[in-house]
């Protein structure tokens, strides 16, 4: 589910950008409760009863996805992540995958 810079933060969008990380690592909820030490039917509390996580859990949950709070609270729009990808890539990546877009616009 895409969370956008212009929603506020409800539970139900905190239970959603959870989903997002825990999407971007292969991991199921029950996983990240294994390694946050948590139950799993917390973290549902989140999505069904719109309860909204403390502080101090969600600085456990960042920790284990090795993210800032700040990061967790960060979203980015397709465009920011592609470019934050781009500027990652040596110049040699970045020039063989401009010849892959070239060929991909033809």
């Amino acid at each position: 589910m895409k969370i956008t810079k212009n929603e506020g933060w409800s539970a139900k969008t905190i239970y959603n950008r959870i989903l997002v990380l825990c999407e971007e690592r292969g991991w199921t909820l029950t996983r990240l409760a294994e390694l946050a030490a948590m139950n799993t039917s917390t973290l549902y509390t989140y999505r069904y009863r719109d309860s909204m996580p403390t502080i101090e859990t969600l600085v456990e949950m960042c920790e284990v996805f090795e993210i800032t709070l700040a990061e967790f609270f960060m979203v980015e729009d397709k465009n920011e992540k592609l470019i934050r990808i781009l500027n990652g890539l040596s110049d040699s990546s970045k020039e063989l995958l401009m010849e892959v877009a070239k060929r991909m616009k033809e």
